[in-house]
Formats: C-alpha cells, structure tokens, sequence
C-alpha cells in the first residue's frame, strides 16, 4: 500500500454507499443492489465499475437521465426472450431482476449459477430499453 492510497473495509463502504442512494431518492432495495454492485466490483479489482461511480451516478439522476424509482416492466415475452422497459434505472437495478427472470426460464435457480456445467439446451435473450448504465 502506498502512502497515498487509502483502504477502507466493505462494510462501511457499502453503507455509506447505501445511504447516498437512498439520499438520491432510491428505494432502500434499489440503493442496496447499487450499492452491493459497486463495492463487489471493487473487491474484485474493477474499480471503473466501483465506487467512483457513485458522482456520476447521484449527477445523473439530478438531472434526470436515470431515474431512481423506475417502473420496471416486463413488454413483452416468449418462450426463449424477455423485453424489458427499465424505465431510465440504474443498470444493476434493471439487470438483477432481469437475470432473475432469465434463470426462472431456463429453470435454472441461483445455486446452479455457481456449477456452469449443469447442462442446459437452449436460447434465452433479454433485452432491456430504456436504461442508464455505464
């Protein structure tokens, strides 16, 4: 560590994080998933996706390009896709729900996302329109 560098634990990170986006007028489920997505691309070494973030994304909600309480919906849908209008939200916000709904198609659950060899044949796509991301 450099002496310029300065580490702080997750926990209070992603707290802090939180309460930013609850303070831009997120619901406390949206601004934890936001909050959780950007400090888990910290942990991971991806700190373009990380909290330095958080500026741009309290800049754009203030100016209304992303919305903090969108109404995410489902437009239309077949066997293999999902159209969804996430409404100007915040990527992770939109894309968790999203995946969600993917692995209920393919009947897949969370535990089967850890054991990417359990097979499974076919094709999902999901498209969302409509969304603010990186």
């Amino acid at each position: 560590m450099t002496e310029s560098e300065v580490r702080i634990a997750h926990e209070p990170l992603q707290q802090f994080t939180r309460e930013v986006f609850s303070q831009a007028g997120m619901p406390p489920q949206d601004a934890e998933t936001e909050a959780v997505t950007l400090i888990w691309a910290n942990l991971r070494g991806v700190d373009s996706h990380g909290v330095l973030r958080i500026p741009w994304y309290v800049d754009n909600i203030d100016k209304g390009v992303m919305n903090p309480k969108p109404n995410i919906r489902v437009v239309h849908e077949t066997p293999a896709t999902l159209l969804i209008d996430a409404d100007r939200a915040l990527g992770p916000v939109v894309t968790t729900p999203a995946m969600e709904l993917a692995m209920k198609k393919t009947g897949r659950s969370a535990h089967q996302r850890c054991y990417p060899r359990i097979r499974w044949k076919g094709l999902l796509s999901i498209e969302s329109r409509v969304t603010s991301s990186l």
